[in-house]
Formats: C-alpha cells, structure tokens, sequence
C-alpha cells in the first residue's frame, strides 16, 4: 500500500504518525490521571478493584474524547516544524502544491472518522455500560442516594405509576405507590399500597396496606377494596422501575434509535436521547475537520522565526477549547428542548467544518 505512495509522502506521513501516537498517548493519561485522582477520594466498603475496574473501563471513552485534540495537536506540530526547518519551501521548490504535500495527512484523518464511529458504538458504549456497573458497586455504601428513586411519576406500558422511593438495594418501594391502568385512555383500575416488595423468583410485587378501586366506563368509581397484602405482576419489568431513563451515553446508534421508537410510541420525552444519536453520528467527522484547520494554522505566518509553532499550538488549544464549550451549550441547550436535538449536536461540527473551508479558500497553494 504504501509503496503508491512518493518518499515525500511517507516522510511527512511518519513524522506525523509517531506525534499523533505521542499526543494521544500522553492526552489520554493525563486525562485518566485527573480522573483517577478524584475517583480514589470515595471512601467505599466495597473491594477496591472495583474502583480500578472502574477506571479500566473509563479508558475507551477518554480515548474517544482526546482523539481529535491529539489530531489537532500533531498535525500543528509537524506542519509548524516543516514551515520553520523551511522543509515547506523546499517542497513548494520541487513543485509540489500545500494541500498535496498535507493529502497523507487528511487520508489518515478520513479513516479516522471512521474508526471513531465503530469505536464510539462498539467500544466505548459497552464500556461505559461496565464502568457504570463498576461504579454503582463501589459507591452503594457512600453517602450518597444513587441506590435510590425518589418521588418518581413513570408512565408504562398499560398505565402510570408513583413511586415515592425504590431502594434498589433491597428491590422495596418504601413511603408510598399508585398506579392506574389505563384502556383506551380512560383509568380503569388504581391500586394504592404503602410499601411493596419485589420477588426476581415471581417477578411479581407483594404489596401491604393496599386500596384497590374499580372504575366504570364513565369513570365513576364502580368498588372499593382493601387488602392487608396483594400480590400484583405488572407489564413493565423490574428494570423500569430501577432505572426508568437509560443512560444515553451507555447506548449506541442502533440501540438509541431503537430506545427512541420505543420511548416515543410510550409517551416519553426522548430529547436526551436523539441528542445523543446526533452526536455519535456528528463528533467523529471532527477528527477531519481539525486536520484542515491544523495543517492549514501549522503552514501560517513567518517562516524566519518560531511563530508558526507557537501560534499553531496557541490555535489548536484555542480551537478545541471553543468546540467542546460550544458542544457543551449546545448540548445542553437541545437536552433542555431550547433547540433541535439534531442542531444542537451538528452545530458545532458544521460550524467548525465552515471554518476549514474558508481557511483551504484563504490559503489557496
């Protein structure tokens, strides 16, 4: 493969693989390394390995987020190292035009769109679904309420329930639960009960002080029952109640759009979600979109002093400063329904991707 390509071609291409394999290397342990910090303060009575395994399963995600920095930075390393040793001027002498000389360059970042796609969905969402799992064992005995759902208003597959609180720790709701059934949009029946146990073995739940009203298809009250305890299997599994809203950041695309279809036709509100299905689909395009700018920032200013370094470096820093503030409003923004899911996660991207145009028409070689 490489042989199709000129010995200008694997020069430049090599002295950028090994800063990009440096860059990534030193940005995700420095970023593993802050986080590493903050997790081992948790006091926990839990094993220790589970906070170890925890930061195992941390790395994927880290890795995703710091590739495309490590892209920005190495391709404005070696661009502003070839402008200053004037290895740019010889390369124009010999005829060969800028965005030719950079084309190794952007081939690689191409296929790095691609990698993160596949690595975000098949990679790093089973990950964090692990370091989650990881993370709720090693913080069950802190002093926290994670093992706890409080006042809760869920709507499921027949009806709607309200839970003061689940315990997941010991599968109870505790203070308080109602549900009403619903057919054809109209309550039929509610049950009212101050504790409830759930059984894995029935998959059933033992309700105690329980009140059971019927209602008529006017919606009067047809009868009303009390019961010491009632034994009831509802139509939503155990896993509904404990985690009502799926982490989105553990799902990837197909499983998203799946969760979206299923949370749409239930009558849930799905903004995270589809936020989330934007981003995957639109982050990985900015590994590209940050080798245009970089190599384009790289080439730029005075070729008689280090400027083009520093402010190459200065400009990187800069640049992925502003995509991940300006990704995080908007984010936040589209998960708050202000905008568009789909504008809140293309945004930034197609900001960024009308940025490198109008640098690659600026800088015409």
């Amino acid at each position: 493969m490489f042989s199709r390509f000129s010995i200008l071609d694997r020069y430049l291409f090599f002295e950028f693989l090994k800063s990009f394999a440096f860059a990534l290397t030193g940005l995700a342990m420095m970023w593993l390394t802050f986080q590493a910090l903050d997790t081992v303060k948790v006091v926990t009575r839990a094993p220790r390995y589970h906070i170890y395994l925890y930061l195992l399963y941390s790395v994927p995600s880290v890795v995703a987020f710091v590739l495309p920095m490590a892209v920005m930075f190495s391709v404005c390393f070696v661009v502003s190292q070839f402008s200053v040793s004037r290895e740019l001027v010889a390369i124009f002498s010999a005829g060969v035009s800028f965005y030719r000389a950079v084309a190794p360059i952007w081939i690689f970042a191409g296929g790095l769109v691609i990698t993160l796609f596949l690595f975000q969905n098949f990679v790093v969402t089973p990950s964090n679904r692990l370091a989650a799992e990881e993370q709720a064992i090693f913080k069950k005995d802190t002093a926290t309420v994670k093992d706890l759902v409080w006042q809760r208003n869920l709507r499921g597959r027949e009806g709607y329930y309200f839970i003061y609180y689940l315990d997941r720790k010991e599968k109870a709701i505790k203070g308080g639960f109602n549900y009403i059934q619903i057919t054809n949009g109209k309550p039929i029946r509610m049950i009212q009960a101050n504790s409830g146990q759930y059984s894995p073995e029935t998959d059933s739940w033992l309700f105690k002080k329980v009140r059971e009203i019927k209602f008529r298809p006017d919606i009067g009250i047809e009868s009303i029952q009390s019961y010491d305890e009632l034994t009831e299997k509802f139509p939503d599994e155990y896993d509904f109640f404990e985690n009502p809203l799926r982490d989105p950041s553990e799902l990837n695309v197909f499983e998203l759009f799946r969760e979206i279809r299923k949370k749409t036709s239930l009558g849930f509100t799905v903004t995270t979600y589809e936020v989330q299905f934007h981003s995957l689909i639109a982050f990985p395009f900015f590994c590209f979109i940050v080798a245009v700018i970089a190599s384009v920032a790289g080439a730029g200013g005075s070729h008689r002093s280090a400027g083009p370094l520093v402010r190459a470096l200065l400009l990187s820093v800069i640049t992925i400063l502003i995509y991940y503030l300006g990704a995080g409003l908007m984010s936040s923004m589209g998960n708050n329904g202000v905008i568009w899911p789909s504008v809140a996660a293309w945004t930034p991207t197609l900001g960024f991707l009308g940025a490198a145009a109008y640098l690659v028409w600026k800088n015409r070689k």
